[in-house]
């Protein structure tokens, strides 16, 4: 008898619990492809006549504005740069984000003292009109997609580890119940059904890691003919705990994206939760004298009566908020806030259970999701597509291959070869700190422009496919999606070095990079994407205003584009 069969009989429907990890991690990867391939588009100007947001040169400005924020202008952006924007840059930053030309960046800079940023335009000649369209996420997330979008990839496996380890996680929360609950012993005393409650160490001592599921699911399915209301109970628990887990492992993954915010939107952003104090901010003035108090604000004193409660409401906020269907949800929310900064007396509102909160925002992404993924299937396809063209284009962390590879004239069999090689290498066997490339001896990476770029990725191929042992330090989960995907396209590398070597490859696993998405495919006649394949067509058709609400003041992120 299968696990679900088991688990049915004490109320948890084993298949329903898959589906809404499915849900939400084909949900959390839609967010970040697009992000990740908007990104791109924008970066090697694939849609430059449909949005035309000069990214490249904003980012080389916003990456300045980095480095004289760290006070280390002439260093390398490490990751705890892109936590603090000075507050000398913060009207720069929010005009880059606003698509303002770089003359009246120029006229910005000189007006708020910032001269320097004048000279470094015009030395790197950065020149660019005014973007003819929103820019949809912040200059920061984009920033840090382009540079390590690696991380945040070997971040959002941890769905698939959640669902190869249900039932565990079933059975942990079921030992907790009980342990915490429905003390028990089973006896043969027929008066009492089977069961006697005792105390915990009694109950321990019998009900323990060392019993087969069967026996434990069989052993709460008797506990639940004298206990009606155990079915009900543990599966809202589960419920509940899967929902908290979920929204800890997208928190976890969009980390970075959170981390590298501006001084002024890191604490909209923190912990993924909308929190009052900066897009709705509250402040109860009360007073023990009669009659009315002041308030000096911007330098103008102005009374304030006793006993008021001021509401000021950021408008970008807002103006989101009525892009996700809010309506609603925002008066919710506006009127909780206010009730936090009454007397307890007045507070009614209950804060939605990560359950409940997890249901709406499944029932939205069903209605507004992209077709950039329909299946689970799908995604190793598109991190094939992204590691690929990131390699071919020096971007994320293969930035450092561009003087390695741009030299050489490579053919897509060998594209695919390097791009396998990173797969395997980073998510198979899930390295953080090497490159490919450092597999290759010493002398060759001191000689790298003396020699062919395969014979580099021979090297590489040899020793990632020979030493595919994981080291000590890497955790022990099962098997993920990509594993597949790093299998050795080169089949026989182990034969590299033999003087009469000729490659020979898998075909089934080629075919697979060879088919792979079109996102970024440019169309050879027009230097352009197809249409069908741009990000920021799909991104504003989720963003359009919709009649199905997406819960806010909850742990899970908002949509990545939520600026």
């Amino acid at each position: 008898m299968s696990s679900s069969s088991h688990f049915h009989k004490i109320g948890i429907t084993r298949a329903n619990l898959i589906s809404r990890i499915e849900c939400f991690e084909k949900m959390a990867w839609e967010q970040f492809f697009l992000l990740a391939f908007f990104t791109r588009q924008q970066l090697v100007g694939l849609e430059y006549s449909h949005h035309v947001s000069h990214m490249k040169e904003r980012l080389v400005i916003f990456e300045w504005i980095l480095k004289m924020s760290s006070g280390k202008p002439d260093s390398q952006i490490i990751a705890k740069d892109l936590s603090f924007v000075s507050p000398k840059y913060a009207p720069i930053l929010e005009a880059l984000q606003e698509g303002a030309s770089s003359q009246n960046i120029a006229i910005l800079s000189h007006g708020t003292g910032n001269g320097d940023l004048i000279e470094y335009m015009d030395v790197n000649k950065i020149h660019f009109p005014q973007a003819n369209k929103r820019i949809p996420y912040r200059i920061e997330q984009i920033y840090y997609v382009r540079e390590c979008p690696m991380a945040i990839m070997k971040a959002l496996l941890a769905f698939e580890d959640l669902r190869n380890n249900l039932d565990n996680r079933i059975l942990s929360h079921l030992d907790e119940y009980f342990k915490e609950v429905s003390k028990f012993h089973h006896l043969d005393d027929k008066n009492t059904q089977g069961f006697q409650f005792l105390q915990p160490e009694a109950y321990t001592s019998y009900f323990n890691d060392r019993m087969s599921l069967v026996d434990k699911v069989n052993h709460a399915e008797k506990y639940s003919e004298v206990s009606p209301h155990f079915k009900t109970e543990f599966s809202a628990i589960i419920d509940e705990a899967f929902a908290k887990q979920l929204a800890k492992i997208i928190e976890f993954a969009y980390l970075p994206l959170n981390f590298s915010c501006s001084q002024d939107r890191k604490k909209k952003l923190t912990s993924f939760s909308i929190n009052a104090g900066s897009e709705l901010t509250i402040k109860h003035n009360s007073n023990d004298k009669e009659g009315h108090s002041d308030e000096t604000v911007d330098g103008e004193t102005k009374p304030i009566v006793k006993d008021t409660i001021v509401a000021m409401i950021d408008k970008s906020y807002l103006s989101n908020l009525l892009l996700i269907g809010q309506r609603d949800e925002a008066a919710r929310y506006i009127l909780s806030t206010l009730e936090e900064n009454l007397p307890p007396k007045h507070q009614t509102l209950d804060a939605l259970s990560s359950t409940q909160a997890a249901e709406q925002i499944a029932y939205w992404y069903k209605k507004n999701k992209t077709n950039l993924i329909t299946r689970i299937d799908q995604i190793p396809r598109l991190v094939a597509t992204l590691v690929q063209f990131d390699i071919q284009h020096g971007l994320g962390e293969h930035h450092h291959y561009s003087r390695i590879i741009q030299s050489h004239k490579v053919s897509n069999l060998n594209w695919f070869r390097l791009t396998n090689a990173v797969i395997k290498y980073c998510f198979v066997d899930n390295y953080y700190n090497k490159t490919v490339f450092s597999y290759a001896p010493k002398e060759f990476q001191l000689s790298i422009n003396g020699i062919e770029i395969i014979e580099l990725l021979e090297l590489a191929e040899k020793e990632i496919f020979l030493n595919s042992e994981k080291p000590d330090f890497i955790d022990s989960r099962s098997e993920n999606m990509l594993a597949p995907w790093g299998k050795p396209l080169l089949t026989n590398y182990n034969e590299i070095n033999n003087d009469d070597f000729k490659p020979d490859f898998d075909i089934s696993l080629l075919d697979k990079y060879k088919k792979r998405p079109l996102y970024l495919k440019l169309q050879k006649s027009s230097w352009s994407i197809d249409k069908r394949h741009r990000m920021i067509d799909k991104i504003e058709k989720q963003q359009k205003l919709s009649t199905v609400t997406y819960p806010i003041g909850t742990a899970f992120p908002m949509p990545l584009w939520f600026v």
